[in-house]
């Protein structure tokens, strides 16, 4: 058995050049004109009570003039896909207790990490102390970066040159961008790859800083004239 209902109302779709600008919403189109062949790509707002294997049926117009509504027109079918299904969030379980240790142990040493790295900022623990047990570990490489920036001695090349080369080895900045260009995520454990994203945006801000300040630095005590550079 077939039943048909009619809208309360028409479905709206926006035009875009590329998929990519389509799964990000970006760069819509206002007015344009398609040569024959050419290809454009939509993002629907379909009705939320909508059930997959759904069809739908009407004419698809492109103007906004309601006497060019009436005379200008295609017949259209579209038939609906299944929707997006979040994951449903896990339920908590008991742990067993070595796995509970474990995981203690672990809270303790990145404790015991963290507490190094800021007495190391603070010039009470000598980085050069720290370098074999922490070596090209990311927020090492960051705090040294950090302590750079601080000690108005230290030169670009080649202590900082040499730090942010470490650090982008360590950072996907392909993954970044993506994260930031990505309009929704609804794959399995997106809240956890969102904190981590998040994470490693800052990182990467970070050391761009920090390099910019150094140059930026080098560069106002190598001119005569250091309003020049502003």
């Amino acid at each position: 058995m077939t039943l048909e209902v009619k809208l309360s109302s028409s479905i709206s779709v926006d035009l875009y050049s590329t998929m990519a600008d389509a799964l990000t919403s970006s760069n819509k189109w206002h007015s344009k004109k398609l040569a024959p062949r050419n290809v454009a790509y939509f993002e629907d707002k379909l009705p939320k009570n909508y059930q997959s294997g759904d069809l739908l049926k009407g004419k698809l117009t492109l103007s906004k003039a309601d006497n060019v509504k009436k005379e200008v027109h295609y017949p259209v079918q579209y038939l609906l896909s299944e929707k997006p299904k979040r994951s449903p969030a896990a339920k908590p379980s008991s742990t067993s207790s070595s796995s509970s240790g474990s995981s203690s142990t672990q809270e303790y040493d990145k404790a015991l990490k963290d507490l190094k790295l800021q007495w190391m900022k603070k010039k009470v623990v000598d980085i050069s102390e720290l370098e074999s047990e922490f070596g090209s570990d990311l927020d090492f490489l960051m705090a040294k970066l950090s302590c750079c920036v601080e000690d108005k001695t230290c030169q670009y090349q080649p202590t900082v040159a040499s730090l942010v080369a470490e650090v982008y080895k360590q950072v996907n900045t392909q993954d970044v961008l993506a994260y930031c260009g990505t309009k929704m995520d609804l794959s399995v454990g997106a809240s956890d790859k969102q904190s981590q994203m998040e994470k490693t945006k800052k990182i990467l801000m970070d050391c761009l800083l920090a390099e910019g300040v150094v140059i930026a630095r080098e560069l106002k005590e190598n001119v005569t004239d250091p309003s020049s550079i502003y």
